[in-house]
């Protein structure tokens, strides 16, 4: 399986895996909405040989801040690590061009159907917490909960740099 981005027909992709999911086949004019949203955005797709199986969709708000738009695996490919590794890829293209930290709008846990309890658990399982409530998720119909990441590398030489400057400090203040 590969991660790509940058794909020819990612509408068309997205789409087709977004039908598989419970709430996206009966809303046509939403369907529509959120695919026509995507044109724009930097969409990875995983693949198993000519098949998708998963997408991420990634919005950058700020150079600091990129939103997952959509994340979806197909129904039938779920709990195979797909998903882990579209966020992993999302964390290292937002690494990559220096952002710190990544979000999702989620729904809260003890507002959730069964579906969305799942991707709760799942994004927690993955170091997302709460950061800030939305009265109203993208249908109007729920609150929702804007959940953060800090993924912006840490260098271990830096830190180092910055105690030994620390000590140095404090052998010259004896």
């Amino acid at each position: 399986m590969s991660v790509l981005s940058d794909i020819a027909h990612k509408q068309e992709i997205c789409r087709e895996i977004l039908t598989t999911l419970p709430g996206y086949g009966q809303d046509h004019a939403a369907l529509d909405a959120r695919i026509t949203a995507i044109a724009p955005l930097d969409v990875f797709i995983e693949f198993d040989g000519d098949a998708a199986l998963g997408f991420i969709a990634l919005k950058a708000h700020s150079p600091i801040h990129i939103e997952i738009y959509l994340l979806a695996v197909r129904r039938a490919a779920q709990r195979q690590g797909i998903g882990s590794r579209l966020l992993a890829a999302a964390e290292a293209f937002g690494q990559d061009h220096g952002v710190d930290y990544l979000s999702v709008q989620a729904v809260p846990a003890q507002q959730t159907v069964r579906v969305f309890a799942k991707t709760d658990a799942f994004l927690r399982a993955r170091g997302f917490a709460d950061f800030m409530s939305i009265p109203n998720d993208t249908d109007g119909n729920r609150p929702g909960l804007q959940m953060l990441k800090h993924i912006k590398q840490r260098h271990f030489l830096s830190k180092l740099q910055k105690r030994c400057r620390m000590w140095c400090r404090r052998l010259w203040c004896i």
